[in-house]
């Protein structure tokens, strides 16, 4: 059985930063680059950033911060969409 893991993280380091482009590249046609992670996500106010990883392979994120109101980004991988097994209400 597949174990899925979600693990919090509350800055940026360069192997978050890598993580979330793979994932990126995973899922969107026109993923963000690092420099745009960067430049979007250094400094802000109350950041969290949430990464699934299934059998310790990344497999999801999802990004908030505080902003006029909560904000949030999500990204799930397309091959862990259809299982369905990755809650990320519960770890808020």
């Amino acid at each position: 059985m597949k174990t899925t893991e979600i693990k919090q993280f509350a800055e940026l380091s360069e192997i978050l930063v890598s993580q979330l482009v793979i994932l990126e590249a995973s899922i969107f046609e026109k993923p963000l680059s690092s420099d745009i992670f960067l430049a979007e996500l250094n400094g802000k106010k109350n950041l969290l950033i949430l990464v699934a990883f299934q059998d310790e392979r990344p497999c999801g994120y999802k990004i908030g911060f505080e902003h006029s109101t909560n904000t949030f980004l999500v990204g799930t991988a397309v091959s862990y969409r259809i299982a369905g097994n990755v809650d990320w209400e519960a770890h808020l």
